[in-house]
């Protein structure tokens, strides 16, 4: 297994935090088709009893992780691991990455618990998360990830399932790739879904959709998918496309990453250049429930 890393900073979009409503479409969005027309269906129409929406056909489930066990218990280290340390993760973010309980354990339930934590001190309010990864252990090559969760909801609470390219170590981020299968800030009125690559100059590239929902995502599971070829990368949630990424679309100057082998990541992060701050409103805890993540071939 290639030596530990510390992954680069889950970014985004590169814009200041949101002080209005956000755009429903981003204005890089482009080679990208959304087809909901009035955003997905959140809430009661949404898949909440955890019945797996159909893969794409030829796919098959090559890996899965349903973290049963029982409460308090750490992911199963043979298929995660937890990542550690602040700094601001190069997105000016608050928290710190740990592996403690508090953060990160399953509930006894069958859900992954990640959750960002306040605390207090004589010196002000600093925070505490998780983030863990399938690095080293766990990857998919021109395939489908699902992640069926509820995100919490907060002023400045950053949630994320994500992927970058197993090769980071080789050719390092933004080369690698990275597929943001689902994020979600502050209100979680939005799913936030975005693929980043190179461009020759050494920069990244970016396209990313924004999907308005009709009820905050907070309020119950639904499956995030995110399904590529060499060709394109799908994204849907609970089933319904929300638009796609095509390698045709890209420019002259940027490189397609999505070849190489992609690893798992999921966190909650706190504060930062996307989301902004945490403010009066902010639970002091914002978890994170994760009930499967699956991987197809």
């Amino acid at each position: 297994m290639p030596a530990p890393h510390r992954p680069p900073p889950h970014e985004l979009v590169d814009v200041a935090p949101r002080t209005t409503t956000r755009r429903t479409a981003v204005a890089a969005l482009v080679g990208t088709t959304v087809l909901f027309g009035g955003g997905c269906t959140s809430g009661s129409g949404g898949n909440t009893d955890g019945a797996r929406p159909p893969a794409t056909p030829a796919r098959k489930l090559v890996w899965e992780d349903d973290f049963d066990g029982p409460a308090g218990a750490a992911p199963d280290p043979s298929n995660w691991t937890p990542e550690h340390g602040g700094g601001g993760w190069g997105n000016g973010e608050l928290q710190t990455y740990t592996d403690d309980i508090a953060n990160l354990a399953v509930d006894g339930a069958g859900n992954l618990v990640i959750t960002a934590r306040a605390l207090t001190t004589g010196a002000g309010t600093s925070w505490t998360s998780a983030r863990i990864t399938t690095f080293g252990k766990r990857t998919v090559t021109n395939g489908r990830v699902e992640v069926r969760a509820k995100v919490p909801r907060g002023q400045g609470i950053w949630p994320a399932a994500w992927t970058l390219g197993q090769n980071i170590q080789d050719v390092g981020w933004p080369a690698c790739g990275e597929i943001d299968v689902v994020e979600s800030i502050d209100d979680a009125t939005e799913v936030l879904q975005t693929v980043h690559g190179r461009r020759a100059d050494g920069e990244r590239w970016y396209r990313t959709l924004t999907e308005p929902v009709s009820a905050p995502l907070s309020e119950d599971f639904h499956v995030y998918a995110a399904d590529w070829t060499p060709d394109a990368v799908v994204f849907s949630v609970d089933g319904r496309t929300t638009g796609q990424v095509r390698r045709s679309d890209l420019g002259g100057d940027e490189k397609w990453p999505f070849d190489a082998a992609q690893y798992v990541l999921l966190n909650v992060a706190v504060g930062g250049r996307l989301p902004g701050y945490p403010d009066d409103t902010t639970p002091t805890t914002a978890s994170m429930l994760v009930d499967r993540v699956s991987l197809y071939e």
